[in-house]
């Protein structure tokens, strides 16, 4: 598809350098299932995924929101120390954004685990890291007014988009108590027609904090691009027809348009 004008870049996008090439690797962690949480995974998005070897993994969203005018701080104290020192040895890193659109000075990054003792064990063997608990705890902690965190049934993907300069957009629907379930099988029913429209990056099902929740995230090649899908979709027959019959299921909707940091696994 041919590329429209050009997303400007943002004083947050700017403030992000490259990212070293030297990555840590730590021994006598726990084994990772890297063939199924792998970033750079093949899975094809037009193919519902949830292969039942996957079905003890857990996915962790952390979002962090600074103080005005840290977020480059913290963005440069990420690039330097906080990824090369985490690298894929304490879980793996699906994607790491900017907020670029809803709520500003927010950093989101995916996670995935291959159980929840696992993720203990990496969280509490990170702690003992030198580098970790010296260089990048300390210096965060200045900054950081919240740290919010999701954990995740993934019903789909995560599926890393194509090309490099993408925009995501991360959309939260709360649910009535007990339909995120439901809803998220009517959506799946209504996958192929959404998918005409743009690649779904993942789909999702709050386990904790909040249950009733579906997550959903979009990429696109740009903002114009996704305004004029958006329009298209909507005038899409079997597409209205799933908005009118989910509608009595939701509760509240939230959009956030999110930008990939250049150490994000997705670009």
């Amino acid at each position: 598809m041919a590329r429209q004008r050009k997303w400007p870049r943002t004083s947050a996008r700017s403030a992000i350098s490259a990212l070293p090439p030297s990555i840590s690797t730590s021994k006598n962690l726990p084994r990772l299932n890297r063939s199924n949480a792998s970033p750079a995974s093949s899975k094809t998005s037009g193919h519902w995924s949830n292969p039942q070897e996957d079905l003890q993994m857990i996915y962790e969203m952390r979002t962090y929101t600074f103080a005005q005018g840290k977020l480059p701080v913290y963005l440069k104290l990420a690039e330097t120390v906080g990824r090369p020192v985490r690298g894929n040895d304490y879980g793996i890193n699906h994607g790491y954004w900017v907020a670029e659109f809803g709520q500003l000075n927010q950093v989101w990054h995916l996670w995935s685990y291959d159980s929840h003792a696992q993720r203990d064990e990496l969280r509490a063997a990170l702690s003992r890291n030198e580098r970790w608990t010296n260089e990048y705890i300390p210096n965060i902690r200045g900054m950081l007014l919240r740290q919010d965190i999701r954990f995740l049934n993934m019903l789909n993907g995560p599926n890393k988009p194509t090309g490099e300069g993408n925009v995501y957009e991360l959309r939260i629907y709360r649910t009535h108590v007990g339909q995120a379930g439901p809803w998220a099988n009517m959506f799946k029913e209504a996958f192929v027609t959404r998918e005409k429209y743009s690649k779904n990056v993942f789909l999702a099902t709050g386990e904790a904090p909040q249950p009733n929740e579906v997550l959903h995230m979009w990429s696109y090649p740009d903002v114009n691009i996704r305004a004029a899908t958006r329009a298209r979709l909507a005038q899409n027959p079997d597409w209205q027809a799933f908005v009118s019959k989910g509608a009595n299921t939701i509760v509240d909707m939230h959009s956030t348009l999110l930008l990939p940091t250049n150490y994000s696994s997705m670009k």
